[in-house]
């Protein structure tokens, strides 16, 4: 008899430390939600920019650029290409790393670039594959984040069960 209020005083203990847990697991989760979206607006709103409002154009590919060294070096293409109505043209250094094959320098390689600003500038199967894959899987991953985290939370501050 004596050991039912020990069991439902230690019962209590997990319980509260069981909704403690799911509280910091869905705080923990819905800050990675958070933290995903700020580290990936500013990429995505250039990324969105061009899909919405850029002008394709075709371009050649004038030299390619370096950027850092060793395992960490990436190539970036220099694109020339043509303003509508304007007979100068543009030369701009793809917003991408972008690795292009010898016979694929030589061809021209539709680009988009932005009007408002047009050193912004993507090749435009680059933009495709940004549109169909990233977003949904960059959105599977922050919803299920940001779902989880909220009925980790949810489930941590609902009042308990007996």
């Amino acid at each position: 008899m004596s050991d039912k209020p020990a069991a439902d005083k230690l019962n209590k203990k997990i319980r509260r430390e069981s909704r403690l847990e799911s509280f910091v697991v869905g705080v923990a989760a819905v800050a990675m939600g958070c933290l995903t979206v700020i580290r990936c607006y500013p990429s995505t709103a250039v990324y969105l920019d061009l899909a919405m409002n850029g002008v394709a154009s075709k371009a050649t590919v004038v030299r390619l650029e370096d950027d850092g060294s060793g395992r960490n070096k990436v190539t970036f293409p220099i694109f020339e290409f043509p303003l509508p109505g304007n007979f100068a043209k543009i030369t701009a250094k793809s917003y991408t790393a972008v690795g292009l094959d010898q016979k694929r320098r030589q061809k021209p390689v539709e680009v988009v670039y932005s009007p408002s600003n047009p050193q912004v500038v993507l090749p435009r199967k680059h933009l495709l594959f940004w549109i169909y894959i990233l977003v949904w899987v960059w959105g599977a991953i922050l919803l299920g984040l940001l779902t989880y985290g909220f009925h980790e939370i949810k489930k941590s501050l609902s009042p308990a069960k007996k």
